[in-house]
């Protein structure tokens, strides 16, 4: 549940908020202050700015999604010099493309496979134009062909291009939740956008909408690197480098507790490293409810600190405390290995053969104090963690 929610949180922010922030500017601002001059120029200073921020960090699937509202852009603004067909057959080709682009594998920006996806975009709005040229006129049964679907009652009236970006919304949406990261993130709103921008009311302009495009692909590479830099990947949990991003603001008045799981090493040696990323991702999820104000960072293999944002040193105790307890009360049972291709020749049943770890830490704390910055705090509260572990482990000892 935990997952899901985060996943919707990061779905909805930041790509609903600067959607939600255009709608209203559109609603609110004179239209006169959105001439398509002005909406042309600024599509092309965002997709310029997009486009190297996608070469930057290799994001080859980003740049081809920006390719395509390009191309969307650029027909919609031609649609009088290459025919009205053109533009038609484009706006079923825009959400085929998408889907295709979010069931891709990321290669190199600079790649023949790159190369070649752009190839088979660019080559797209030719072959419509020859289909222009020779009169096929079986471009109208796309739109006109359709079929009621009944459904509690309700009769709704289903043409082929609207059952055609439903499934690849769908398609794309799955994508996402299955692997929750910000590109993916950007192609379900770069489909919204282009679904808005093709079935949206004609008060507002298809370039309006495709103008949006570059603008979320950029917000959401951004966050994504933010994400890189300030959030460990495997725990969820903020990374040293926002810790010490903290510690250099916060200058006084402030806790730490350095958390360490024991016998860490152990359990590694043991029963492997992907049980010990296991351990690491429980831990991780217990510590990011401490109580008292603290929030929890990964400092380091089985290391762990709590920055707590005040010197009252009751609260403090009693927070870690609780946290202790909590951790040392929830049983982890060791997941199976993977299942093997062929059947064993002994089956172990369901629920037997599972071994369940008890995982326990010891904590350190030290606060603040008038001479001290952030790096001699740690280095206080390693000195108590040590004496816990010394002391026996399983135990919080203070400064």
């Amino acid at each position: 549940m935990k997952t899901l929610k985060s996943a919707l949180f990061h779905l909805v922010f930041p790509g609903g908020v600067v959607i939600a922030v255009a709608v209203a500017l559109w609603q609110w601002l004179p239209h006169a202050l959105f001439p398509v001059s002005t909406v042309v120029s600024f599509f092309s200073f965002v997709a310029v700015a997009t486009a190297g921020v996608c070469w930057r960090y290799s994001r080859s699937r980003l740049f081809l999604v920006l390719l395509v509202l390009a191309l969307s852009a650029v027909l919609d603004l031609k649609q009088s010099t290459m025919g009205p067909p053109v533009y038609l057959f484009w706006q079923q080709l825009i959400p085929l493309n998408l889907m295709w682009l979010a069931l891709l594998r990321e290669r190199q920006f600079c790649s023949l496979a790159t190369a070649g996806r752009i190839c088979l975009l660019l080559v797209q709005p030719l072959l419509l134009y020859g289909i222009l040229v020779y009169k096929l006129s079986w471009y109208t049964a796309l739109n006109t062909w359709s079929w009621s679907i009944v459904l509690a009652g309700w009769t709704v009236e289903m043409t082929l291009p609207v059952l055609l970006v439903c499934l690849v919304f769908l398609v794309v949406l799955v994508r996402y939740f299955w692997r929750n990261n910000g590109e993916n993130a950007a192609l379900v709103w770069v489909l919204i956008v282009c679904c808005l921008a093709l079935y949206g009311s004609d008060l507002v302009p298809d370039l309006y909408w495709y103008a949006l495009g570059p603008l979320l692909i950029l917000v959401m590479v951004l966050e994504q690197a933010y994400a890189l830099a300030f959030r460990d990947e495997l725990t969820g949990l903020p990374s040293r480098r926002a810790l010490s991003d903290q510690l250099f603001r916060r200058r006084r008045r402030y806790g730490v507790a350095l958390v360490d799981i024991d016998h860490f090493k152990k359990v590694n040696d043991t029963h492997g490293h992907d049980v010990g990323d296991q351990v690491l991702k429980l831990v991780s999820t217990q510590l990011a409810m401490v109580g008292g104000g603290g929030r929890a960072y990964r400092y380091g293999g089985e290391e762990f600190i709590v920055l707590f944002r005040h010197d009252r040193k009751e609260v403090t105790t009693q927070a870690v405390e609780q946290l202790r307890q909590r951790i040392a009360k929830t049983p982890f049972t060791v997941r199976q290995r993977p299942r093997p291709t062929k059947r064993p020749r002994y089956v172990v049943p369901a629920g037997k053969g599972q071994q369940t770890l008890h995982v326990t830490v010891s904590i350190g704390l030290s606060w603040w104090e008038k001479g001290l910055d952030g790096d001699a705090v740690i280095k206080r509260a390693d000195q108590a963690l040590y004496r816990a572990k010394k002391a026996g482990r399983n135990r919080v000892i203070s400064t």
